[in-house]
């Protein structure tokens, strides 16, 4: 009889979180988020503008997360009115912004904008990542994520 062959088994590796490919998803998401929403990407899930929290008092056409779910500061007050998607407006001025016209107005103010940095950052990231390991940086960097034990690679 002929002799059962051994299955190898499949050696698990632990996958590395890129650097890079973080800062290139970061970068072109805060992008589109500008273009439709008014705010970087940040600023759309914080509500947070230049450093203070005002969903829905912040200007027409900035949409935030808060404000989506409801969140708004009236008279100063944070409150939750319960009002999902800004209830038809945004902004302090009832009526004055509607989530179709508040998207529309950002596109035209913000698309072309986010649309270069959609197509030109990944094109930088694939320069620079060929430039890095060509002169051996990449090499040296994930080494010394390893050393640390971190998940991360460059």
């Amino acid at each position: 009889m002929a002799r059962r062959s051994k299955r190898k088994s499949t050696r698990k590796t632990a996958t590395n979180l890129s650097l890079t490919g973080v800062a290139q998803s970061y970068i072109v998401g805060s992008a589109m988020t500008k273009a439709f929403t008014g705010n970087n990407l940040m600023e759309f899930v914080t509500g947070t503008r230049s450093g203070s929290f005002n969903p829905g008092a912040d200007g027409g056409q900035n949409i935030s997360l808060p404000e989506l779910l409801g969140i708004r500061k009236i008279h100063g007050k944070t409150v939750f009115t319960g009002q999902l998607l800004g209830d038809g407006h945004f902004g302090s001025s009832e009526g004055r912004f509607t989530y179709q016209t508040a998207v529309k107005h950002n596109l035209r103010v913000h698309g072309a904008q986010a649309l270069t940095t959609a197509v030109m950052v990944p094109v930088g990231v694939k320069v620079f990542r060929r430039l890095a390991s060509r002169s051996g940086v990449t090499r040296y960097v994930n080494q010394a994520f390893k050393m640390t034990g971190l998940p991360v690679r460059m």
